[in-house]
């Protein structure tokens, strides 16, 4: 690595103001540095965050069509590495990035910081990619993680005095209006104080939407009246307050029928708050449109005073970018406003199927011990299996076979249940889902949040199974083979469980107990699919002494051992 171009690449990163800066900057010194005339960086955020350079010029997915994004999303993942490590890219056959470009060669990096993780990668190069590339990638992904997070505590010091101004008119206001209150009761001072207290609840949502922007809350799916409800309450809210007008019409369609992000709510809140206190706007009215899977919303402010701060207009654009369609400022006369494009998906209702065929269902499982032995079972009750081992793999079965039921595990390498459950939702596939899990999931109201219609825990009775079948899709199953299927789940997870128990124990060795946690679990729900009830309770114990970081050399000393002869003893 050359130490003049890392040096340029260090000062560009430390002269950024804003994340796209510092990604642009990042992606154009590591084609500087790899020699490549390529890059590429995409998050694992669950909200398809990716940015590409070639030939001079940045593009993000968003400027990509929707479905070419979607093929280039799923593209981006297919060529991630699945021991999460630096990998080469090479071969007869160029990568085609759907939609951006056709390049020779490649190298890939992971990188995780503290709020962030995803992929790094180098595209374009005449010679092939060595193993000190893959070394210098891998400590660029470090540098670039640690970037981004200094990126966010710099911007996070300089906001700090202006979010004290911003809270100190609604705080003062409701102090005075609950001394009034105190001494006697009014209708002026009750509603002052409500008033007060709504514009700092949303001030306070405005700011936690800074600091946890990250975080799955915000693109959760919520109802697009309910929506409505929250931001005429915070209209409402400013009236009562300091007397600023406030209008909201809504024309279309039931907003009733729809859901939008959470995160598409606070950058429609934060647009108002912005007139109202940044631009010291007298009035603001909200009108909405609703037709074809988006609602356009056009937010107008009058009576403006000048000179003040655009902070809360930067918050509006970063959520815009990551929530909304589209988003557009303008300005007439007397006036300033902004255009939003959301994107709305139809309220799904999880009716019941009445299927006068065998149903198709699509069964998805890293685990082929679990993936076989609940396919089995549904075969003998004769319905129409399909199968996939990961979320991404599921999502083109499903788009292809249109199953009536899907089975979906949460923890798969890839892509896990709970983004491909989402996914699928996003692409208008209205079927149930249901979540499969071994127990210990934290991620179980994510699951339902992303669209699942149910949970069910391993391992599954056929009487169980007969009676999901029947309740999500009205077909009546037959027969049942629980004996054959429990000697077959038997046989096939001692074919495998001495290579699961030496993985899990490099894991602990490691120190990786991430993947020691996903080994685990793996182990405890295909054991007790097997009848070993026993090592499934163990390693339920493991799963909670890597939580809480007790020691761990019992467990590692037993699955050291002989396991597979041990098992078969008993």
């Amino acid at each position: 690595m050359d130490n003049s171009m890392l040096k340029s690449l260090m000062h560009s990163v430390k002269t950024a103001i804003s994340e796209r800066d510092l990604i642009r900057a990042f992606l154009e010194g590591m084609c500087e540095i790899m020699g490549s005339t390529a890059s590429a960086v995409w998050f694992n955020d669950g909200e398809d965050q990716a940015f590409f350079f070639n030939d001079g010029v940045v593009k993000s997915l968003r400027d990509f069509g929707s479905d070419e994004a979607h093929r280039l999303w799923l593209y981006l993942k297919s060529i991630e590495s699945p021991s999460d490590a630096p990998a080469v890219r090479d071969g007869s056959n160029p990568l085609c990035f759907p939609g951006w470009s056709c390049l020779d060669r490649g190298a890939l990096a992971p990188f995780r910081g503290r709020d962030l993780s995803g992929w790094l990668g180098v595209f374009g190069r005449d010679d092939n990619y060595t193993s000190s590339d893959l070394m210098a990638m891998w400590l660029l992904g470090d540098v670039f993680s640690l970037s981004m997070e200094v990126l966010k505590g710099r911007s996070r010091l300089g906001e700090i005095e202006q979010w004290g101004h911003y809270l100190r008119t609604p705080l003062w206001t409701m102090s005075l209006a609950l001394e009034d209150l105190k001494e006697s009761y009014s209708p002026q001072s009750a509603s002052l104080a409500f008033g007060a207290a709504r514009v700092l609840a949303s001030q306070i949502d405005t700011f936690l939407c800074e600091i946890e922007l990250e975080s799955q809350r915000f693109g959760s799916m919520i109802p697009l009246s309910e929506a409505l409800e929250s931001l005429g309450s915070l209209g409402q809210g400013w009236n009562r307050m300091e007397g600023r007008e406030f209008e909201l019409e809504v024309q279309g369609d039931d907003p009733g029928r729809y859901l939008i992000k959470y995160g598409a709510l606070q950058a429609l809140m934060g647009a108002l708050n912005m007139y109202y206190v940044d631009r010291m706007a007298r009035k603001v009215s909200v009108g909405l449109a609703i037709e074809e899977g988006s609602a356009m919303v056009m937010v107008e402010a009058w009576s403006l005073s000048q000179g003040a701060t655009d902070s809360l207009r930067r918050v509006v654009e970063y959520l815009a970018e990551r929530y909304l369609e589209g988003v557009k400022f303008f300005s007439s006369v007397g006036a300033e406003g902004v255009e939003m494009s959301i994107k709305v998906q139809p309220v799904r209702s999880p009716g019941i199927s009445t299927l006068d065929r065998p149903p198709k269902v699509l069964v998805v499982d890293d685990s082929l011990v679990s993936r076989k032995s609940l396919s089995m079972m549904l075969e003998k009750m004769g319905v129409q299996v399909f199968s996939a081992a990961d979320g991404l793999e599921a999502l083109e079965v499903a788009m292809r076979e249109d199953p009536d039921l899907v089975f979906m595990d949460l923890l798969m390498p890839r892509m896990g249940g709970v983004e491909a459950a989402s996914k699928l939702r996003e692409m208008g596939f209205g079927k149930p889902i249901l979540a499969l899990t071994a127990g210990g999931e934290s991620d179980l109201v994510g699951a339902l949040e992303a669209g699942m219609d149910e949970t069910l825990f391993k391992p599954i009775s056929a009487n169980l199974l007969m009676d999901v079948i029947s309740q999500w899709t009205g077909w009546n199953p037959e027969g049942r083979g629980d004996d054959q299927i429990t000697a077959r789940a038997r046989e096939d997870f001692l074919e495998e469980v001495d290579q699961l128990a030496s993985l899990l124990v490099g894991a602990i060795d490691r120190g990786d107990l991430e993947e020691a946690a996903k080994l685990a679990h793996r182990i405890k729900g295909d054991s007790a699919l097997g009848g070993f009830m026993e090592l499934s309770q163990m390693m339920g114990q493991l799963e909670g002494d890597i939580r809480t970081g007790a020691d761990l050399s019992r467990h590692r000393d037993y699955l050291a051992s002989d396991l597979r002869s041990r098992l078969m003893t008993r």
